[in-house]
């Protein structure tokens, strides 16, 4: 079963803890500059790159 980290403010304890971590760095640029709402577009069982 795959634990997701809700709630959990820090790396560390995510890691340690063995949750599941997605890295979405490369949305902050989208996030911070386009000016409306971001809704995760991935759904279950998605291919990503």
């Amino acid at each position: 079963m795959v634990n997701y980290p809700t709630g959990i403010q820090t790396f560390n304890k995510i890691r340690q803890d063995g949750y599941l971590y997605i890295d979405k760095t490369k949305y902050i640029y989208e996030i911070t500059h386009l000016g409306q709402y971001v809704f995760n577009h991935l759904c279950h069982g998605a291919q990503t790159e």
